[in-house]
């Protein structure tokens, strides 16, 4: 392992090898503390540690955080922070016939070192006759990577003199198209290569400027060292201090718009902070036993979701959406049409009417779509595409109520997330101190909705908007600048997208309810759906026929891979049987439902670990040394408090977890310069 490099001469400051052997751990972890705590100069240290950081860096469950728990300690106390690694999840392996993969080898390095290389990454390259993998370190120096950077509208240009009326008057002249999605288009297009070629001649003149005022104020301080200025020089010197603020406040906004940190610290222009951030870038129905008639909405509430949309309702919409997001294909955030919704009002309006008589190719809005962000395509849409969708989720939001059953408890004015959660962890203790028998079926459901849609009574035309909602658009995915080939987006309902979730209540609440007989009941939030079965076999051979027959008949996808089984009483001796018969994993407590831990005991220290694990991975990222006091305590109270919250509010947390969340709160308040 290379410990220590000198950023000058690239001189090596010490070769150490991570030790196998338990006993060597401690003394290894002591020498890497003493060497990162006195070295000043820029350092990176990478290889072979022969230690994990935590569970996920196991193939297997079996893990001992003992050496962990220190390693990471070390790391946050030396302000240090792990560069991410592409190409593969593990580092090395045993080479066994039921092979264990973990990951022992990585690249750490200090602030200093990750200021000067931002855009450094790690490698996983093929692993041949060794047990490890080797790890290739690009410091993103070179210049292979193409200049066609994709266009982001920086926020911090809304605080530039005359920014608003030149977006004006770009929006404004520009009327050419013969149709209201064409002059859309046109006037994106257009505002969006102006805007380019302005930001690219006003960054070199920023930095100018900002150089000269630093250049003067310095004289200015230099000369007030030695003798009283006069009215006009401190007059100038407040005037150049005051511009030198607004730039620096540009650049401040620059990388918390990078950082997706969701509030700027008061007080704070914590430039590298934000820097660091975006470098290292988620009721049971008892006893039902007969089928009700699928509830429909009526022709009046019918009229209501058809109508004509309204300028209030989609000036509502834009300006409730959230800020900061993942950059969207075009490159304008919300804010751009918050801020701008008095000069595109008139140009967005006609396309909504366009909408509603049927004549809009919806799908054209998100064409030249470019990135895939950690794989969640609502990251594809750009925001004149997403205002549709946040539209028409207000609009269904008033008559879902009478369309979706009380036991979901989602996504619903009235209804809340603890009920399900308390239910669940209620009925686990009462069958487990009764010594009832019975199986738990917690199943993976991926979503369907036209036919599910038209059977609950909406309208064809609500129908053919929700389609045009899920198909997307043309999409490209872009790698370093490059854009691939274009496809279009087909099916499937998008993580994050506002209309997914109110969307899946109303189609599987049209299914589950017929799946309910005799001994079978039902808990469900959104996807997260749990059905609970006497010990019988062959009803749950039954349960396995009604899912595959609904499958086949609606379209909806149980994935059983992904489902689990539990097993209670006399149940336990057929596991096996229950996990063949559908083609499932056996689960074991406790479980995650809505991320709770599930168990029919009270929850032991190891059942809080993962709150611990959220905890030291959100410090692995955050170097308080670039915070001041009331930063890191803004922090503290806004990100780390609410960490464990929603565990806090159902769950008593033992004495020795809050002892070490206590730790991790105030050793990174008190980290000193």
């Amino acid at each position: 392992m290379l410990v220590g490099v000198n950023l000058a001469t690239l001189d090596v400051g010490n070769i150490e090898e991570g030790p196998a052997q338990e006993d060597h751990k401690q003394r290894f972890l002591t020498e890497l503390a003493h060497l990162s705590s006195k070295e000043t100069l820029h350092m990176l240290i990478g290889g072979d540690f022969n230690i994990m950081r935590g569970p996920q860096e196991k193939s297997k469950d079996n893990f001992n955080n003992k050496w962990p728990f220190l390693f990471n300690a070390v790391i946050d106390a030396n302000n240090l922070r792990e560069l991410d690694l592409s190409g593969r999840q593990f580092t090395w392996a045993n080479n066994l016939a039921h092979q264990t993969f973990k990951k022992l080898d990585r690249v750490l390095v200090t602030t200093e070192w990750e200021t000067k290389y931002p855009k450094a990454t790690v490698q996983a390259l093929t692993r041949e006759i060794s047990d490890h993998t080797p790890l290739f370190l690009n410091s993103g120096d070179d210049d292979n990577i193409s200049p066609h950077s994709v266009f982001k509208f920086e926020l911090g240009w809304l605080l530039r003199d005359g920014f608003f009326n030149m977006v004006k008057d770009i929006w404004v002249s520009t009327d050419i198209g013969s149709n209201p999605m064409e002059r859309w288009q046109v006037k994106i297009r257009r505002l969006r290569q102006q805007l380019r070629g302005w930001a690219k001649n006003v960054g070199g003149a920023y930095k100018k400027e900002k150089k000269l005022l630093l250049d003067k104020l310095d004289e200015l301080d230099k000369k007030s060292e030695h003798t009283q200025l006069d009215y006009n020089e401190l007059n100038l010197k407040h005037t150049l201090h005051e511009r030198v603020t607004q730039l620096l406040r540009e650049k401040e906004i620059k990388w918390y718009q990078r950082a997706k940190v969701k509030n700027l610290l008061e007080g704070d222009a914590n430039t590298k902070f934000f820097h660091l951030v975006a470098n290292e870038i988620s009721d049971v129905v008892l006893d039902e036993n007969r089928l009700d008639d699928i509830p429909q909405v009526s022709p009046q509430e019918n009229d209501l979701l058809s109508a004509p949309f309204t300028v209030d309702e989609v000036r509502s919409a834009i300006f409730r959406m959230e800020h900061n997001k993942a950059p969207r294909p075009y490159g304008f955030p919300p804010e751009f049409y918050q801020v701008f919704w008095n000069v595109i009002k008139a140009d967005l309006m006609a396309l909504f009417d366009e909408f509603h008589k049927g004549d809009l190719e919806l799908n054209r809005l998100n064409f030249d779509a470019s990135k895939i962000q950690q794989y969640r395509p609502i990251c594809l849409l750009n925001v004149s595409f997403k205002i549709f969708t946040k539209v028409a989720t207000n609009r269904i939001v008033k008559v879902a109520h009478k369309i979706i059953r009380p036991s979901q408890t989602t996504f619903l004015p009235g209804r809340n997330i603890m009920e399900g959660a308390m239910v669940l962890h209620e009925t686990l203790h009462e069958l487990h101190r009764k010594n009832l028998n019975g199986a738990i079926f917690k199943i993976d459901i991926e979503k369907a909705y036209d036919k599910k849609m038209r059977m609950k009574g909406f309208l064809d035309t609500w129908c053919n908007w929700i389609k045009s909602f899920i198909q997307g658009g043309n999409v490209a995915i872009n790698v370093n600048g490059e854009n691939g080939s274009y496809f279009q987006t087909r099916k499937g309902l998008r993580q994050g997208d506002p209309f997914s979730p109110i969307l899946f209540n109303i189609v599987v609440n049209g299914v589950i309810p017929h799946l309910v007989e005799d001994g079978l009941s039902i808990l469900q939030y959104a996807d997260d759906t749990v059905i609970f079965l006497d010990h019988d076999l062959e009803k749950a051979r039954n349960m396995k026929v009604l899912l595959c027959v609904f499958e086949k008949l609606l379209g909806l996808k149980i994935n059983f891979h992904k489902s689990e089984i539990f097993c209670l009483g006399q149940a336990k001796e057929c596991e096996n049987a229950y996990s063949e018969l559908f083609g499932c994993s056996s689960g074991s407590f406790p479980f995650r439902y809505l991320e709770l831990p599930m168990h029919y005991r009270k929850l032991r220290n190891s059942d809080w670990r993962h709150i611990e694990e959220r905890l030291e991975k959100r410090l692995i990222g955050w170097k308080g040394k670039l915070l001041s006091v009331g930063g890191r305590l803004v922090l503290i109270n806004s990100v780390l408090s609410s960490l464990p919250m929603f565990m806090l509010s159902f769950f008593a947390i033992p004495k020795g977890v809050l002892r070490k969340l206590e730790y991790f709160r105030s050793h990174f308040f008190w980290q000193n310069d």
